[in-house]
């Protein structure tokens, strides 16, 4: 059988001949049947795609529990450097990757995505490692003191890639997709090993010129050789002239003595509202409902600063979703209860409303509800387009039908 593995998704889709089915990452032992139509929508917002030949069905569950672990870990990570989350964020985080840690595949993967280049000023180390030593994860201390000090041999591979990138390809999609198999590869990572290590580069040049997917550029013999070839026994001196450099235009551009405000730009608040909403659905899964309560109130707060009410709905909405997906109804009526006090009248909050009270056998409050929703926004019933109007056309011809007869008997 072959398989299409998704860690982002958490899924893994196995074809075998003319049978297609579905294997969850919740429930790794079952697989369930699918249709070919779902597999885009399934996959869609995946980037992490890996296709696996002929491969048994364990096989395939453990390339997803991995590929799993390995996007969990990137998740972790990128909160634990978040300077604004709170202490107990950031040293949850730091005990969930600790036991992620403890497989080498994730070490090296993981590294292979944060060594692609330097981190940006925002991202608080030193912080992060202080809440790593509060969990006592001693793992994430040693793997975060070597990302600090691989900065410098990071900063240098990726400002060489970006001077011999700018004249070896034909456009920027090329460009950008060599990139991308370099660092999902580990090539980078392996480079930027080599000059720290100054072991030489000879090791990188070998296995990147082996690498399949690498030799689909014609002429990626030249492209890595001009990389590599910047490398050398001097590479330590460069390190040093780059590293003063930075401290120069670091000093000349901010003043370490006035306050900078800054506010977020909206992709930066979007990325950074997706983090917390997966730490978030991590602390679910471990059925610890004071912290996501507690870390619920951090996002409300975090969003009114920095986005409108209707975000913070939606966030709320998204929430509920996988409280109900985890059998947490209480939570999921919680949730989209507080979405509402933030919209009102959002149609999909509304729809989640009347689906929570139905998952708590409040049928007649259930019943209740979706009458009202139906009356209100009759367009969202004979709409044919939009995930909440798919929602209302399916409650208006099934579970209406059936909440109408239990009214009738009660």
């Amino acid at each position: 059988m072959d398989a299409i593995i998704s860690g982002r998704a958490g899924v893994a889709v196995i074809v075998d001949g003319e049978d297609m089915g579905l294997i969850r990452a919740e429930v790794p032992d079952e697989m369930i049947a699918e249709h070919p139509g779902n597999i885009g929508m399934l996959l869609s917002d995946a980037r992490d795609i890996e296709i696996v030949e002929d491969a048994e069905k364990a096989q395939v569950k453990e390339l997803l529990l991995r590929a799993q672990d390995r996007e969990d870990s990137l998740d972790m990570t990128l909160i634990l450097l978040d300077g604004s989350l709170s202490e107990d964020v950031r040293a949850e985080a730091a005990e969930v990757l600790e036991d992620l840690l403890s497989d080498n595949y994730v070490v090296e993967k993981l590294e292979g995505v944060l060594y692609a280049r330097d981190l940006p000023k925002e991202a608080d180390l030193e912080g992060g490692i202080r809440c790593c030593r509060l969990k006592q994860a001693e793992q994430v201390v040693s793997f975060l003191q070597k990302l600090r000090d691989r900065q410098k041999h990071i900063k240098v591979v990726w400002d060489r890639w970006n001077e011999i990138a700018q004249t070896s390809f034909a456009n920027e999609k090329e460009k950008r997709d060599f990139y991308l198999i370099v660092v999902w590869d580990g090539l980078v990572r392996r480079l930027v090993e080599n000059v720290a290590e100054g072991e030489g580069v000879n090791g990188f040049v070998f296995e990147a010129i082996r690498n399949q997917r690498v030799q689909r550029f014609a002429n990626y013999r030249h492209i890595i050789m001009d990389w590599a070839g910047e490398f050398n026994a001097e590479s330590e001196t460069v390190l040093v002239n780059e590293h003063i450099a930075d401290m120069k235009e670091y000093d000349r551009k901010y003043d370490s003595h006035k306050p900078r405000l800054h506010r977020p730009k909206a992709d930066e608040v979007l990325q950074r509202v997706e983090l917390r909403k997966a730490f978030i659905v991590k602390t679910m899964k471990g059925r610890r409902i004071g912290r996501v309560r507690k870390y619920v109130e951090e996002l409300i707060e975090y969003q009114q600063k920095n986005s409108e009410d209707k975000h913070v709905c939606k966030s709320l909405c998204d929430l509920a979703m996988e409280a109900k997906k985890l059998g947490m109804h209480a939570l999921q009526l919680e949730l989209v209860e507080r979405a509402l006090d933030f919209e009102r009248e959002d149609e999909w909050a509304l729809v989640q409303y009347g689906d929570a009270l139905k998952c708590l056998n409040r049928l007649p409050e259930a019943l209740e509800s979706y009458e009202k929703i139906i009356a209100e926004h009759p367009e969202s019933v004979i709409a044919t387009t939009g995930p909440g109007k798919n929602i209302f056309r399916v409650l208006s011809n099934n579970l209406l039908v059936g909440l109408q007869r239990l009214r009738k008997t009660v």
